[in-house]
């Protein structure tokens, strides 16, 4: 009987490592959001309002990567001159970039400018397509600029 119990606790701890082995911690990578403070449509110098990924992986092991969704708008990117046109959900791998939020989309009307649009960034484990971390920014319309909000952690 006490062989059985060993070998069920020893089974146990073995599964268990194995579990943690999945896990990500908050000292396997670095993630921060940041962006301008304001934006215009009247602006020729960007495309759109940046938001600006910095990511850093301190475990080789782990396949990151980051989900944007925005509840009205489109995301950009813009490379040597061109912009594409992401829809308002987009993900990336997990390295720096930039991405550009803009107010118009392939509708004649645009957004809403009566109150602030949600962005919501994701970081996802792609092994298993576990949520690592999750924030939500606000994007604003005061007195012709669209600013972006970034919300106490």
């Amino acid at each position: 009987m006490k062989k059985v119990i060993v070998t069920m606790i020893a089974c146990l701890l073995l599964i268990l490592s194995g579990c943690n082995d999945n896990l990500v911690r908050p000292e396997d990578y670095g993630f921060e959001v940041s962006g301008s403070e304001r934006y215009a449509l009247t602006m020729s110098k960007v495309p759109g309002l940046p938001i600006e990924a910095s990511c850093q992986l301190f475990n080789e092991e782990l396949e990151l990567e980051v989900h944007y969704f925005c509840t009205e708008g489109t995301f950009l990117t813009w490379e040597g001159g061109l912009v594409e046109n992401l829809e308002d959900s987009t993900y990336s791998d997990f390295i720096n970039h930039t991405l550009y939020w803009s107010p118009l989309e392939d509708k004649q009307d645009g957004v809403n400018d009566n109150g602030p649009i949600e962005v919501h960034i994701d970081v996802l484990d792609k092994r298993n397509g576990m949520l690592v971390e999750s924030s939500m920014h606000l994007i604003y319309f005061e007195e012709g600029y669209y600013s972006f909000d970034f919300l106490p952690e």
